[in-house]
């Protein structure tokens, strides 16, 4: 009895084991579906410009985001589809 009992516990250790192995590959394999950038305005002197209005422009479907760059000159675009940019 004692026997059965431990070749079901490794069967099914063995099955959790092989099921959770198996779905860690899907995570890492997820599509990318959007991506942030971010970036810093400066001047010719590597200053900070503050406020200043930034722009990407999607190349695939032609819609503009703005972005207003902060104190330190930093700027963040959150969540952009995948495709081709100009900044």
């Amino acid at each position: 009895m004692k026997s059965w009992r431990v070749e079901l516990s490794f069967a099914a250790a063995l099955l959790l084991l092989t099921s959770f192995g198996s779905a860690i590959p899907a995570f890492a394999q997820q599509a990318v579906a959007s991506a942030t950038l971010a970036g810093r305005v400066e001047d010719s002197s590597g200053a900070a410009i503050s406020g200043a209005l930034v722009a990407i422009t999607s190349l695939d479907k032609n819609q503009t985001s703005l972005s207003r760059s902060d104190e330190h000159g930093r700027y963040n675009f959150f969540y952009l589809p995948v495709g081709s940019y100009q900044l």
